[in-house]
């Protein structure tokens, strides 16, 4: 048998099971770190971050050319 037939076979099937484990466990992580890093708590049971209010979420800071948008309810004049 020959071998050489078989490596586009071998490698797609190596990258899918890369795809498989790995995915998940570096999204599982990220998930875990960003609740960390913005205060909160994983809550296990739900598989959430449990924020508490008024959390200071880093990189989700409003535009800074207006920065008052949409607070307190009320848009921007146009």
């Amino acid at each position: 048998m020959n071998m050489r037939k078989w490596w586009p076979y071998w490698t797609i099937g190596a990258a899918a099971v890369i795809v498989s484990v790995a995915y998940p466990m570096y999204f599982r992580y990220w998930d875990h770190r960003s609740c960390v890093d913005s205060g909160g708590q994983w809550n296990q049971a739900e598989r959430a971050c449990i924020e508490p209010r008024n959390a200071d979420i880093p990189d989700t800071s409003g535009s800074k050319t207006m920065e008052d948008d949409n607070q307190n309810g009320q848009s921007a004049r146009q």
